[in-house]
């Protein structure tokens, strides 16, 4: 067995209004309308740990193109905040938000 075993893997449905742009770097620059995709659905991995009595999962959002491959991207969540993968966010307001999403629509 190597480090870890995968367990299940399992897809649900994304609600509606989570967006996410894989154009993004460390320095946080400026979300672009044509740059984001809508989540459609989440996909779960659970692993078995070696060593560890309990699985980890890891969630993963699937766009259009699949499920998306890196680490690198912003989340722009329905509330508006923009969600990276190492924890932080920032919040742009509904209003901004609105118009993020209407651009691209």
């Amino acid at each position: 067995m190597t480090d870890h075993e995968l367990i299940s893997t399992a897809c649900v449905p994304a609600k509606d209004g989570f967006y996410i742009s894989t154009r993004v770097g460390p320095s946080r620059e400026k979300i672009v309308a044509a740059e984001m995709d809508q989540v459609l659905a989440w996909r779960i991995d659970t692993f078995k740990v070696k060593g560890d009595a309990a699985p980890l999962s890891t969630t993963t959002p699937v766009t259009i193109d699949g499920s998306v491959d890196t680490a690198e991207f912003a989340l722009l969540r329905p509330d508006g905040t923009v969600e990276y993968p190492d924890g932080s966010s920032i919040s742009i307001g509904g209003g901004a938000r609105l118009r993020l999403v209407d651009d691209k629509l």
